[in-house]
């Protein structure tokens, strides 16, 4: 026998496995069940205050109807900063595909979305 085990015949406390009181009926509806937290309740809209529920939404939307809009660039400016871009990552055959690409999409590009237009 291994010297950490010692045998004195003393046993260890059994665990019940098994339940020592019936179990509730799930059944039936509880009587005196106290009221659940108010912390655990959903929030109910149509009784909240709008500027409440604004606060609940998100802390990161805070103030974004605060925030100036941001400039959009030309076209121009963009496109020739995308080619700068790709120059050092593309060959000299890939690049002029892409300039041709480029040239194809500038007429495409002249009119935004009016969702990308200023205010």
């Amino acid at each position: 026998m291994p010297p950490h085990i010692t045998n004195n015949n003393k046993r260890a406390p059994m665990i019940s496995l098994f339940a020592t009181a019936p179990l509730p009926d799930l059944n039936k509806s509880a009587t005196n069940s106290p009221e659940p937290s108010p912390s655990l309740c959903p929030l109910n809209i149509s009784s909240t205050p709008p500027a409440l529920v604004l606060d609940q939404v998100s802390v990161m939307d805070k103030g974004q109807d605060k925030l100036p809009n941001l400039p959009i660039p030309p076209l121009e400016q963009t496109l020739a900063r995308y080619l700068d871009t790709v120059r050092p990552l593309t060959t000299d055959q890939e690049y002029e595909r892409t300039v041709a690409a480029v040239k194809d999409f500038q007429g495409q590009g002249l009119s935004p979305p009016k969702g990308l237009l200023p205010l």
